[in-house]
């Protein structure tokens, strides 16, 4: 099978955002406090195309403003010092910083004008991501499961074997998942 739910290196994320209770709810209620959920109903009744029911609606609602409002793209991140232009210069281990936020991981880039180094660290932590608000499909579906799930939406992350990574939604309506690819603002369009 060509997709796999929950790949093993975002579980430790998953636990983040799963439950209400405790001291994981405190990650959903921040996520909450990002969304504009008012806003995001309203846009859901006034659609002049919407989905079958008022939940997928909202789910279209909130994959919309997360792609165009919300998270950005980072292929290369711009210089920290100067905001100039970068290049891949290599690997390095997290900071302890940037361990609490579940960076695995951190891509080095030398600025062009300035040779100032800036780094990126690849970030797991849902409640991190709705802080720096950036990244590449792993992220953008890391957080965006977060939002969904914060929303009272059933979801779960997906990864096929070019290691994209997606958020699947249930939909109560259609009874059955619907693929929401938030860096494309796709849903159900796999």
């Amino acid at each position: 099978n060509a997709i796999h739910m929950a790949p093993i290196r975002h579980t430790d994320c998953i636990w983040e955002y799963l439950s209400r209770a405790t001291c994981r709810g405190q990650v959903q209620a921040e996520a909450l406090a990002v969304i504009p959920v008012v806003q995001l109903h309203e846009r859901a009744m006034t659609s002049e195309d919407p989905r079958s029911s008022f939940s997928d609606e909202l789910l279209k609602q909130l994959l919309r403003w997360f792609k165009h409002e919300f998270f950005s793209w980072t292929n290369q991140p711009k210089c920290h010092a100067c905001s100039g232009s970068t290049t891949y210069a290599g690997g390095s281990q997290p900071t302890a910083e940037e361990q609490r936020g579940h960076a695995g991981r951190v891509e080095v880039y030398t600025c062009t004008a300035c040779n100032a180094t800036t780094r990126f660290p690849r970030y797991n932590h849902p409640g991190k991501l709705l802080q720096t608000r950036t990244g590449r499909c792993g992220e953008w579906a890391n957080c965006f499961t977060l939002c969904c799930r914060s929303m009272g939406l059933e979801a779960r992350l997906a990864s096929d074997w070019t290691d994209h990574v997606w958020t699947e939604v249930y939909s109560e309506s259609l009874g059955r998942w619907l693929h929401c690819d938030s860096c494309e603002n796709a849903m159900d369009a796999p």
